[in-house]
């Protein structure tokens, strides 16, 4: 419990200004090598005997969007969609709004529609199913979530199908969008005026004594 309070007051009370939408997590997938059935990601497990994902994008045979250098075939070369969840766990704190962002695309490759399964903690707080045409290009999709109690959570995406060819996965970010407003704090030179006008008011009272 501890930990988790002190985590929410290191992400909301970095500045002394309102904040802006707080990153907690982003991944563009750009820093992964290219490869078949990848299991080597540096923020991700590839859920095991749960299929397999490609990372495929720009120095890959399946550059569909140079755009968005690399990113994730859900559908991995095994003729089994995979599950790819976050190493870290989130400390999700009650009363603060989360937003989880991501892009997603067809499959480019003449296949039939696939679909995208995301869930956060195994579905217990975020449980939502993606289904895009093959020729889909990338989009947007927010998902807004909240908790009632204090927590902490994975990310998940899984992808369905068999073919080798499934949806792709781009740019997963996890923002807190409603940090609370730290306390005013007097500026400096106010916190000096006033402590000036005490003293002068005490020293007025001290001579008309």
């Amino acid at each position: 419990m501890k930990k988790t309070i002190l985590t929410l007051l290191i992400l909301c009370t970095g500045s002394l200004t309102a904040m802006a939408n707080t990153t907690m997590f982003f991944d563009d997938f750009n820093q992964e090598s290219i490869g078949l059935k990848y299991n080597s990601f540096s923020n991700w497990n590839v859920v095991p005997n749960e299929g397999t994902v490609d990372v495929i994008g720009v120095g890959s045979g399946w550059n569909y969007f140079p755009d968005y250098g690399r990113y994730v075939d859900m559908d991995g070369s095994s003729g089994d969609a995979g599950i790819i969840e976050t190493k870290a766990q989130f400390n999700l704190v009650a009363g603060v709004t989360y937003q989880l962002s991501f892009d997603l695309a067809g499959n480019q490759r003449g296949s039939q529609q696939d679909a995208v399964t995301v869930q956060v903690n195994m579905g217990d707080i975020l449980n939502s199913n993606i289904s895009l045409a093959y020729n889909a290009p990338f989009q947007n999709f927010v998902e807004t979530f909240s908790v009632a109690d204090n927590t902490s959570a994975t990310i998940s995406f899984a992808g369905f199908g068999g073919d080798n060819v499934g949806m792709l996965l781009d740019n997963v970010k996890l923002e807190a969008v409603n940090c609370p407003a730290p306390a005013a704090v007097p500026a400096p030179g106010a916190i000096l005026l006033g402590s000036l006008g005490s003293a002068l008011a005490g020293m007025i009272r001290k001579r008309i004594a």
